[in-house]
């Protein structure tokens, strides 16, 4: 049968609303799918920034030291492992390890330790506390003979701890090479007896204090034994250093009691600072 023109017109009126609806739900569905897909999206983000990190179960590293607080070296490494990733551009950070280092014998990672601290600073290895730890270390590989006490035992013991020694130098060749090879490269190729009296030719007629102490005690630990004479020109030139500052003074007086045998020549290095600070307590009760 024909439909009518009002049949017909009905027909494709419902064509199109079946059309549209199917239409309708196809952007909808589509739209629903991008919508999903965004929110995984947003999610993997947020999980990547909030990731778990591995719990440090010992974050202030009292359970390492207590392990061994009875072996002060070991215990002192422990915690400078702990620090060491937070303050890599901090010169005592290296400077530490050094000392550690030298006395636990780890060579390689001590004179890794200076050249990490010469990044530190501005001045480099010519910074007084590289300088003498430089200069005194090489020595030792050098001559491979320990000279200085603190780099020959784990005593702890005050009294013993700046004085002079004559150990053999115990090292695996290729440590040693390795030491050689990079020690090399910050003496600039030199012998550390060149660069130790350069640095203090450089320093001898300035005012900076810290570099000339440095420079002679660095000298004192190259030549390997105690040199009066040494310590009481340098505490004759600090008298006249009218700049002089307060803890460059009590390093001087530290440095002359630890390093000078000659009695009269430590008084003479107090009378010198008490007179530059009369006001200065640490002085007084000395």
């Amino acid at each position: 049968s024909t439909m009518t023109a009002a049949e017909k017109k009905k027909a494709k009126q419902r064509a199109r609303k079946a059309q549209l609806k199917k239409q309708k739900e196809a952007e909808e569905k589509a739209k629903k799918e991008a919508e999903k897909r965004a929110e995984q999206a947003q999610n993997s983000k947020k999980s990547s920034r909030t990731r778990k990190l591995p719990v440090d179960k010992d974050p202030t590293g009292e359970i390492a030291f207590n392990k061994i607080r009875d072996r002060p070296l070991e215990a002192a490494w422990e915690l400078l492992k702990k620090i060491r990733p937070n303050t890599m551009n901090k010169l005592q950070t290296h400077l530490d390890s050094f000392d550690v280092a030298v006395r636990m014998k780890k060579y390689a990672l001590g004179i890794s330790a200076l050249r990490g601290a010469s990044s530190c600073v501005r001045s480099g290895v010519e910074h007084p506390e590289i300088h003498w730890r430089l200069v005194a270390f090489m020595q030792v590989i050098e001559k491979q003979t320990i000279v200085y006490a603190p780099w020959a035992s784990k005593s702890t013991n005050k009294e013993d701890a700046h004085s002079f020694v004559n150990e053999a130098l115990e090292v695996p060749e290729i440590v040693l090479n390795a030491v050689k090879k990079i020690g090399g490269e910050l003496l600039n190729n030199k012998t550390p007896s060149e660069v130790s009296k350069a640095y203090c030719a450089k320093v001898s007629g300035s005012d900076q204090s810290a570099r000339k102490l440095a420079s002679v005690k660095g000298q004192l630990l190259v030549i390997g034994s105690s040199q009066d004479k040494l310590i009481s020109d340098l505490i004759e030139g600090e008298a006249k250093n009218e700049g002089m500052l307060l803890e460059s003074a009590k390093a001087l007086l530290e440095f002359s009691r630890n390093f000078c045998s000659d009695k009269a020549i430590v008084e003479q290095c107090l009378i010198m600072c008490r007179q530059k600070f009369p006001l200065a307590s640490v002085f007084a009760s000395s």
